[in-house]
């Protein structure tokens, strides 16, 4: 069980604040280039981020 938002405890807020990240700095302020700039954000995650913050 975990808190929700408790971004230390829970590993899965770091992938949700780098995509986010990713989105703030590539976005253009429209709905249909936000809908194709998503995906790319959660690719854009390395995995080295998710293996590094789920382990420790």
């Amino acid at each position: 069980f975990y808190p929700a938002f408790y971004f230390e405890i829970n590993f899965i807020e770091y992938f949700w604040g780098a995509a986010m990240g990713y989105t703030w700095e590539n976005c253009e302020y429209d709905f249909e280039s936000l809908k194709c700039l998503v995906p790319e954000a959660l690719v854009s995650v390395s995995d080295s981020l998710i293996w590094n913050t789920g382990h420790e």
